[in-house]
C-alpha cells in the first residue's frame, strides 16, 4: 500500500520526471504524505543515489533531509553490512513494479553510532525505472529488548553461565550425536551450605560466591566443555570428546580443588566446598536420567564428604532408592524408638593416656539397628533425616538420651563430660536453649558437663549466630565447633563467638606424622592456646598419631585406638 501512495504522489509514470527536472514541483505532496511517518522514507535513484529522505529518515541519519538528499546510499550503510545491502537494492531493480524485498542492516549515525533497521525495498516502476523506495524502521531498541530477554530466558543473569533451560538443550543435542567411540560425561558441581552463608551473611555474599565458583569452573574448562547453572546451588559441566578416558575425572578433582581456593568476601575469607557427582552418556540414555543419575553421585558425595568425584553406578542408584525409603519410615522409626545411642570415649593426653586410662568424656552419636534391615550408617539416615526434616527431632531425641547417660556416669565423684552433635536447623530453632535446660533439668545434669557440637559450616558470623550461641552459654554449656578447618572457615569467628573448644578433624589427624601435617595441626592448636580454647582431635586409630598429638599439647583425642562407639552396656570397662 505504501509503495502505491508513494506512486500516486509522484504521479505514476511520471516518477523519472520528478527525480530529474520536476522535483520541486513534486516534492510538496510525497512530504505530506510521509513526513507524518514514523517509518524513514528514501528514494534511491538508479546511480544508488539518495534522492528523497523524509523527517523520520532525517532523524535516523542525524542530519538534516538537505543534507543527505544526493549523497551516495552507500556512505549511510554501516561497513560490514554494505555488500549485503547494496546487493538487495540490485535484486530489487530487477523485480516487476510493485513488488518489494525485505531489508534488515545497519546504518551509521553520527553520534550514537550503528542503528539497526528493518523494512522494505520497493521497486515501483519495474525494471525498466531502476529506481528503488526503502520504507525503514529503526529497530535497535527493540532488538536490543528482545536479546536482553532472550538472554534472559536461557543465561543465568548472576553468573553468566547458561541456564538450566540452554543447558538441557545442549545436553539433549550432545545425546543425538554421541559419538561411537569416545563416552561423553556429565558432571554435577554441587555447593555445600550455601544457605549458611546467605543467611547468615546475606545474599549479597551468596552472589559473590556463586559469581567466584562460576568463574572458577570457566577457567578450568576446555572450549569443547559446556559449563551451566544448573540449580541455585549447583552447576553442571558437558564433557563431549574428552582429550582422554580419564580427562573428566581429572577435571572434577580439577573443579573440586579450585572451589576449595579461599574467597574473600567482604572483611571475611571463606573456603567452600563442594560436591560433584559424574555420570556417563550412553546411548540409551536421556536428558533426565544424566541429570538424575549426575545428582545422585553429588548428593552421594556430600553423604559421604567426598572431596573429589563420586562417579554413578547401579549401587547409587539402588542408594537413591534406599534412601527415599529411609526417608519415608524415618518418622515411624522415631516414634516406635528403633534407634539406639552409642558413646564414643574422649581421652585427655596425659601420661595416663598413653596407657590408655585418662577417660575425660564421651562423644554422643544416634544409631540405627533398622529391624528389617540391620544397621543402618549414619552417613545414610543422617542425610534422609535432614532431608525429610526430621533432624530436629532426632537430635532433641539424641540430646535427652546423653544427658540422661551422662548423669548416670556421673552420680559418683567422677567428672565425664558429654559431647552432642546440634545441627544447624536445631541452632536455628529459638527454642534450643529452652530444650537444652530442660533435657538438662530432667537428668539432674550440671551444665558445664554438656558440650554442643556444632560444624563450622553453620557458624557463619551474623547476630542471629551470635544470639542463639549466646543464648546456649548462657544455660551454661561449652561450645566446639566440629570438624574446624573443612568448612567456611574463617579465623573471625573464633573471636567474636562465645566458642570453648576446637575439634581437629580426621583429615588433620591422618597427616599428622608427615612434616607438612605436624605443621598444620601445630598451627591449629596455637591458635587455640591463644584464645584460649581447648582442643580435641580426631580419628585417631595409630600409636603414632596419639604421641605426635601429646606432644604438641592437644588437650584430648578420640578414634578407634582408644575406644569405637558404643552402647552403655559396653563400656563398663572403660569406665
Amino acid at each position: 500500500m505504501l509503495a502505491l501512495v508513494i506512486v500516486a504522489a509522484l504521479g505514476g509514470a511520471g516518477l523519472g520526471l520528478w527525480w530529474g527536472g520536476r522535483r520541486a514541483q513534486q516534492r510538496d505532496p510525497l512530504a505530506a504524505l510521509t513526513d507524518h511517518l514514523d517509518d524513514a522514507v528514501v528514494l534511491v535513484g538508479a546511480d544508488d543515489t539518495i534522492t528523497y529522505a523524509n523527517h523520520a529518515a532525517a532523524a535516523l541519519a542525524g542530519r538534516p533531509s538537505d543534507a543527505i538528499v544526493g549523497t551516495a546510499i552507500a556512505g549511510w550503510i554501516a561497513r560490514p553490512d554494505r555488500p549485503a545491502m547494496q546487493a538487495a537494492l540490485a535484486r530489487v531493480r530487477a523485480l516487476p513494479r510493485g513488488q518489494a524485498s525485505r531489508i534488515l542492516g545497519r546504518l551509521e549515525h553520527p553520534s550514537e553510532g550503528p542503528r539497526t533497521v528493518r523494512g522494505r525495498a520497493y521497486n515501483p516502476l519495474g525494471p525498466t525505472g531502476r529506481e528503488v523506495a526503502l520504507v525503514l524502521r529503526d529497530i535497535t531498541v527493540s532488538e536490543a529488548l528482545e536479546e536482553g530477554l532472550g538472554r534472559r530466558a536461557f543465561w543465568d543473569s548472576l553468573t553468566g553461565l547458561p541456564n538450566r533451560d540452554l543447558f538441557t538443550d545442549r545436553l539433549a543435542h550432545a545425546l543425538e550425536r554421541l559419538p561411537a567411540a569416545t563416552p561423553s560425561y556429565l558432571l554435577v558441581i554441587g555447593v555445600d551450605d550455601l544457605r549458611s552463608v546467605n543467611e547468615g551473611l546475606d545474599l549479597a555474599a551468596g552472589d559473590q560466591l556463586l559469581r567466584t565458583l562460576a568463574e572458577r569452573i570457566q577457567v578450568s574448562l576446555r572450549p569443547d566443555d559446556t559449563p551451566a547453572r544448573l540449580t541455585g546451588d549447583a552447576f553442571a559441566v558437558l564433557v563431549e570428546r574428552p582429550a582422554s578416558p580419564g580427562y573428566a575425572a581429572e577435571l572434577g578433582e580439577r573443579l573440586s580443588g579450585m572451589v576449595r581456593l579461599p574467597i574473600s568476601i567482604g572483611e571475611l575469607t571463606i573456603t567452600a566446598t563442594a560436591a560433584i557427582g559424574m555420570t556417563v552418556l550412553g546411548a540409551d540414555t536421556t536428558v533426565e536420567t544424566a541429570i538424575s543419575e549426575a545428582e545422585t553421585a553429588m548428593y552421594q558425595a556430600k553423604a559421604t564428604r567426598t572431596a573429589g568425584v563420586v562417579s554413578y553406578d547401579d549401587s547409587l542408584r539402588r542408594g537413591a532408592a534406599t534412601q527415599l525409603h529411609l526417608r519415608m519410615e524415618l518418622p515411624r522409626a522415631l516414634h516406635q524408638g528403633q534407634f539406639r545411642a552409642a558413646y564414643q570415649p574422649i581421652h585427655a593426653t596425659s601420661g595416663a593416656a598413653l596407657r590408655g586410662s585418662a577417660l575425660a568424656g564421651f562423644e554422643a552419636l544416634a544409631r540405627w539397628p533398622h529391624p528389617g534391615r540391620g544397621p543402618v550408617s549414619p552417613a545414610e539416615f543422617i542425610p534422609a533425616a535432614e532431608a525429610s526434616g526430621m533432624i530436629g527431632e532426632l537430635g532433641r531425641w539424641i540430646l535427652g538420651e546423653a544427658c540422661q547417660q551422662a548423669a548416670l556416669w556421673n552420680a559418683g565423684a567422677d567428672r565425664y563430660s558429654m559431647s552432642v552433635n546440634v545441627s544447624g536447623e536445631q541452632l536455628g530453632d529459638p527454642q534450643l536453649a529452652e530444650h537444652l535446660s530442660a533435657a538438662l533439668e530432667a537428668a539432674d545434669l550440671p551444665a558445664e558437663l554438656l558440650i554442643v557440637e556444632l560444624t563450622e559450616s553453620v557458624l557463619v558470623d551474623t547476630a542471629g549466630t551470635i544470639d542463639a550461641l549466646a543464648a546456649l552459654r548462657e544455660v551454661g554449656v561449652g561450645i566446639a565447633i566440629d570438624d574446624f578447618g573443612t568448612g567456611y572457615s574463617s579465623l573471625a569467628y573464633l573471636q567474636r563467638f562465645p566458642v570453648t573448644r576446637l575439634k581437629v578433624d580426621r583429615a588433620f589427624t591422618v597427616e599428622i606424622c608427615t612434616p607438612s601435617g605436624r605443621k598444620l595441626v601445630r598451627g591449629i592448636l596455637d591458635l587455640a592456646r591463644e584464645l584460649g580454647l581447648s582442643t580435641v582431635a580426631e580419628g585417631v586409630e595409630t600409636r603414632a598419631q596419639l604421641e605426635a598429638l601429646a606432644e604438641l599439647g592437644c588437650d584430648y583425642v578420640q578414634g578407634y585406638l582408644l575406644g569405637r562407639p558404643q552402647g552403655p552396656e559396653d563400656l563398663a570397662d572403660v569406665l
